[in-house]
């Protein structure tokens, strides 16, 4: 008998829902082959199967008539919306603790992504590999998932990301030039593996966001996470700088009841 598949979170396939809607598009079209309903629309912690989650981006891409709709969408999403792991990545005093912490705590959060830190150091490469879905619409959501971690790597450096090559290892025939645009570097489709890489040096970039404040609520949080889920992982790689401080409006000095909820609602 089938293994039934693990949910996952799906806060991102809420946004991408919730983004159709906004342009017109009925639940009963948004929602089509996906094995999902408008009953995702409502839920404060939304999960679901990765294939499903993947399926509503695809659906996007195919409503819209947008083939980078998941890309276009992930420029312009805050990493901090996806709840504690978003968090954690945020609070990290460097980006290549962003990485390495990201890495950790995907694992907690989903066993679809496999994303590898072992070249980091030595090479200045992240890779990451969908583990259980093969298929068209699962290159959508990759290329969101790229775009969200990207864009919050490069606005929360001080010095800014300047990667060296971008490898993917689907397909695409349009659409490189305008991502590569974005990146700031080439970008290869059908590559051996899926990476970003760059100057070791961009990795050590300091955040100018509060690690030290964050702590006290994001670990004993992860922690909590990591215990229900029987997860081995790691304790977050924090390394508190008495410097630093909140930025005015910054999400993570909302109220802890607040912190799971989108900041598009």
């Amino acid at each position: 008998m089938p293994r039934t598949p693990a949910p996952q979170n799906a806060i991102f396939a809420q946004l991408a829902a919730r983004h159709l809607l906004a342009q017109g598009c009925t639940p009963a079209a948004v929602f089509a082959g996906t094995g999902l309903g408008r009953g995702l629309l409502n839920q404060e912690e939304p999960t679901a199967p990765f294939a499903a989650i993947s399926g509503v981006f695809g659906r996007a891409a195919e409503l819209t008539g947008d083939p980078l709709f998941g890309f276009h969408l992930g420029c312009g999403t805050d990493l901090r919306s996806a709840g504690l792991l978003g968090y954690i990545a945020c609070s990290s005093p460097t980006a290549g603790c962003f990485l390495r912490n990201t890495a950790r705590y995907a694992g907690v959060m989903s066993d679809v992504w496999d994303l590898g830190t072992s070249r980091l150091a030595s090479h200045g490469e992240i890779s990451w590999a969908c583990k259980t879905v093969s298929g068209q619409q699962a290159h959508q959501y990759t290329e969101f998932l790229a775009a969200v971690f990207f864009t919050a790597l490069r606005k929360a450096t001080e010095t800014g990301i300047e990667p060296q090559e971008a490898g993917f290892t689907h397909l695409r025939s349009s659409g490189a030039d305008e991502m590569a645009a974005y990146f700031g570097c080439p970008v290869t489709f059908g590559a051996p593996a899926a990476v970003l890489s760059s100057n070791r040096r961009t990795w050590n970039c300091l955040w100018p966001v509060p690690t030290a404040s964050c702590c006290g609520c994001c670990v004993p949080m992860a922690i909590s996470c990591c215990r229900g889920k029987g997860s081995g992982a790691a304790a977050p790689d924090w390394q508190p700088r008495s410097r630093m401080r909140f930025p005015p409006g910054c999400p993570a000095a909302r109220p802890r009841s607040e912190m799971w909820r989108p900041t598009w609602v």
